[in-house]
Order: C-alpha cells, then structure tokens, then sequence
C-alpha cells in the first residue's frame, strides 16, 4: 500500500512539473510576439534590434520636453539610429521648433544630422528651409552651415551659416544675409 501511495505521489508531482513547464513556454511565447509586434520605443532609445517601426522617442531633464522625435521606421547601426522621414519637436520656453527632413541620423548622445529638405517651423510664425543641419545636444543649438530661406511675419529673408540657439530663441544668420520687409498696413 505504501509503493502505491508513493507513486502516485510522484505521478502528482510529474504532472505539476509538466503543466509548470508548459505554463511558462506558453507565457515566454506570447511575450515574445507581443514585443515583435508593438516595437515602440517609449524611453531611452537603447534597443538591440535592428530596425524598429513607429519610432517614438523624447528627451526628459529635470521634468522638462527638450524634444520628440518621431519616425515611420528607424534603422540601428552601432550608436546610430537612422530615421527616414523623421518628425522633431524641440522645446524652449520661448517656442516650439518643427523639424522635418527626409533623412536624420540621431547618436545616443543626443546630437543629430539631417539632411534633405528640412523645414523648421517656429511656433510663432516663421518658415526656416534649407539642405543640411547638425543639433548638437549639450548646446541645444541647430547650425545650418548651407543656405537658408526664411518666411515669416512680416519678413522674407535668406542667408548662409546660420545658427538656432534653442535656449535663447533666436536665429543667427552669419553670411549673405538678404532680407525683404513686407509693408505693415
């Protein structure tokens, strides 16, 4: 009487380890297709993957937006993150920026490249176009070392070497400056 209590006791205790090991494969797999699936970043951008889709991604300090990057689809090469089509906010406590681009490289370090077609668009107004740009993250300021067209209120303008300083809310154009004033009625 007591083998028999004893085995199946032991049968008991097989079929726990079974269902136990079937219950987690089932959990792991489910887990592993719902990753896959929705593939969005919400945090620091420091996934393993290689590609990424319905990139989202903003920057925090002290309980502040410096900016948000979003993307269609993201490529990951080292300490890179390709975007096509990117959409950029940054955020001042003077204005919002509005970067669009065909193309941007953003680093982990919080610099960005863009390039092809970008427009800048001020919360207060102004257009700002041009080819090429670099964001340099320490600084929080956007140079634009190509030629720049500026529309806006009341203005027209263009130029070439031109610098966004984020912080202060300005816009230094360094050379060829040529600007056209609508008249005020």
């Amino acid at each position: 009487m007591a083998d028999s209590s004893k085995r199946l006791f032991r049968i008991k205790i097989y079929r726990f380890f079974i269902f136990a090991i079937l219950f987690i494969t089932a959990v792991s797999v489910i887990v592993s297709f719902l990753e896959k699936k929705y593939s969005t970043v919400a945090g620091s951008p420091s996934l393993t993957k290689s590609e990424i889709k319905n990139f989202r991604y903003k920057k925090i300090k002290n309980g502040k937006i410096l900016y948000s990057i979003a993307a269609p689809a993201v490529k990951i090469k080292g300490n890179r993150y390709i975007l096509k089509n990117p959409r950029v906010v940054y955020f001042s406590k003077k204005r919002k920026y509005k970067m669009r681009s065909e193309k941007a490289v953003y680093y982990r370090n919080g610099n960005m490249e863009a390039s092809g077609k970008i427009t800048i668009k001020t919360s207060d107004g102004y257009l700002i176009s041009t080819e090429y740009i670099k964001y340099n993250g320490k600084t929080r300021k956007i140079v634009a070392p190509k030629k720049i067209k500026l529309i806006g209120n009341k203005i027209k303008g263009s130029g070439k070497d031109a610098t966004i300083d984020i912080n202060r809310g300005i816009l230094i154009v360094n050379k060829n400056v040529k600007i056209k004033l609508k008249e005020i009625r």
